[in-house]
């Protein structure tokens, strides 16, 4: 046998006598295992209970707090109920709802309102404030300083409109625009939205106003009058005699009063759509037509002077005193009348006897536009691209108005107190 085959078969006695001697403690080795096993899996199962009664205990906490929350949203959603009943309950007669509000806060809430008189509704207190006229003027003269310091900024209209010749503000709360761009725009005074276009003019819309019933009367460039029905813009009827552009218009009862480049005014019956009258009081041009509480109509023209007619149109007197254009007519509720001319001034007349009562400086440049609104306030709107804003009783200027970068071309009020002015610029019309 060779000697590595004998080396081989001694390793492997060796390993099979070692294998026998040690058999008695191979078996002792397996038993510790064995309950060294079992004792780790009864520490695991103690464990396992352990986290299972801890888990159930838990479990338990959940399930209580989930009731907890659900019994407390419940009566939550109660009292949200109860006190929404209570707060829209009807309040028992002489109970003031704003009795808590110190009057710094209710005065800063008038401040934050175009027309606070609308405020005397809400209760006795409010009431009384409202018709107090020493707090009446100090809440409109803070609502103008406001604009006039730049602390409040004037909300803008704008859709495809280019240069706001004339504004008017109806009795169903829309705003209509006359623009070079021909239609007639209306537009909602509660949020800006353009609700409606009227067209039907050839030419650049000159001049705009409404009656009580609803209608819309525009004059043109095209030398016609048209009647629109403000509920769906619909076009009732076109008035055609003027030889000229139609420039002014204005309401006296049922008779409309028209002026034009052609020198003349006519008066058409706004029931029939009509012609009246043709009056020849005027040089030049009739820019201006305002109708005053008495029926009276009053026209301003290029030729400087200012002619007074009764409501069939006769020819009552001629104010003279302006040294140029007469742009832009109102009239107060008191009667007083106030024109703006191209000789930069706002002058102040007695209804009564047509004497000049005051002249007011301050435009740097033409007076295109007029409007009275509350207290006698008057505004004024110029080719200096401002809006100043007098006391029509002493003349005193008390406010500058700067919103708009072209010529203010037109300004009207609405019922709600807001004025609002047009001009040739980007913004066109702007919301004070």
């Amino acid at each position: 046998m060779p000697p590595s085959q004998r080396t081989v078969l001694r390793q492997r006695v060796e390993m099979k006598s070692r294998s026998v001697d040690g058999g008695d403690l191979s078996r002792e080795t397996i038993a510790e295992q064995i309950e060294g096993a079992k004792a780790r899996v009864a520490d695991l199962r103690r464990l396992d209970a352990e986290v299972v009664d801890e888990i159930d205990a838990k479990m338990l906490v959940i399930l209580a707090g989930q009731r907890h929350r659900a019994a407390l949203a419940t009566a939550l959603a109660r009292a949200e109920n109860e006190l929404n009943r209570a707060v829209n309950a009807p309040l028992p007669s002489g109970i003031n709802p704003t009795e808590w509000l110190p009057n710094e806060i209710l005065f800063l809430i008038f401040l934050a309102l175009p027309y606070a008189g609308a405020c005397q509704l809400v209760c006795r207190r409010w009431h009384g404030v409202c018709r107090h006229a020493a707090i009446k003027k100090k809440i409109q003269n803070g609502r103008w300083e406001a604009y006039a310091l730049g602390w409040r900024l004037p909300r803008q209209l704008s859709g495809n409109l280019n240069s706001v010749y004339c504004l008017a503000v109806g009795g169903n709360g829309g705003v209509f625009s006359g623009t070079k761009d021909k239609p007639i725009r209306m537009w909602s005074t509660d949020d800006g939205q353009n609700l409606m276009t009227l067209e039907g003019h050839s030419e650049r819309v000159y001049s705009v106003t409404t009656d009580s019933t609803g209608r819309v009367f525009s004059a043109s460039a095209d030398g016609s009058i048209r009647a629109w029905s403000s509920e769906d813009g619909a076009q009732i009827s076109t008035l055609l005699g003027h030889t000229d552009a139609v420039v002014s218009l204005a309401l006296s009862g049922h008779v409309l009063f028209s002026g034009s480049k052609d020198q003349t005014i006519r008066l058409w019956c706004t029931t029939t759509s009509t012609p009246l009258a043709t009056i020849i009081a005027h040089d030049g041009a009739v820019y201006a037509l305002a109708a005053a509480p008495d029926g009276t109509v009053y026209s301003g023209s290029a030729d400087s002077t200012i002619c007074r007619f009764g409501p069939d149109g006769e020819h009552l007197q001629t104010l003279l005193g302006h040294d140029g254009d007469v742009y832009a007519l109102a009239v107060s509720e008191n009667g007083t009348v106030f024109s703006g001319s191209r000789d930069f001034s706002v002058r102040v007349w007695s209804g009564l006897t047509g004497c000049l009562l005051r002249t007011l400086y301050g435009h740097e440049d033409a007076v295109f536009a007029l409007a009275v609104g509350h207290n006698n306030t008057v505004f004024s709107g110029s080719s200096d691209t401002t809006i100043r804003v007098w006391c029509g009783d002493t003349g005193h200027q008390r406010y500058v108005l700067r919103g708009h970068t072209g010529f203010v071309e037109t300004l009207a009020f609405g019922p709600d107190g807001r004025l609002y002015s047009g001009a040739r610029d980007e913004t066109s019309i702007c919301v004070w």
